[in-house]
């Protein structure tokens, strides 16, 4: 029963995501707010998708794009973009992973290094 309680939720919560885009979206057009307020929902999807792609495709990711002694995905508390830039920083990427960094670069340069310094300053990060 709770397992089913939580792939509904877990559903529900998927199909709202676009209405919730398009609503504010509509919202900030209408009411002339969305010129400011853009960048800063912009930025706040961006992050939230990526924190979501790191522990939904940890596996995936990990085997993609990680060497086997490096920073695995999987942390909520952090995006796509640190762990790659993680394990940039400590040459652990893959051939795909730095295709995947390059790709990133194009978006900001450094992408991936910004990422990864402004979340962790001077050791490695945990796991669990």
């Amino acid at each position: 029963m709770k397992a089913a309680a939580f792939l509904l939720t877990v559903a529900v919560g998927l199909a709202l995501i676009p209405f919730g885009l398009a609503f504010e979206l509509v919202i900030s057009i209408l009411t002339v707010h969305w010129i400011p307020n853009l960048p800063k929902y912009a930025r706040g999807v961006g992050v939230a998708l990526s924190q979501l792609l790191n522990v939904t495709c940890a596996r995936f990711l990990t085997d993609l794009c990680v060497q086997r002694n490096g920073l695995p995905f999987g942390d909520p508390d952090h995006t796509t973009s640190a762990v790659l830039g993680w394990n940039q920083a400590h040459n652990t990427v893959t051939p795909v992973g730095g295709l995947l960094i390059s790709w990133l670069d194009i978006l900001e340069s450094e992408h991936c290094l910004k990422a990864y310094r402004a979340q962790w300053t001077t050791s490695r990060p945990s796991n669990s």
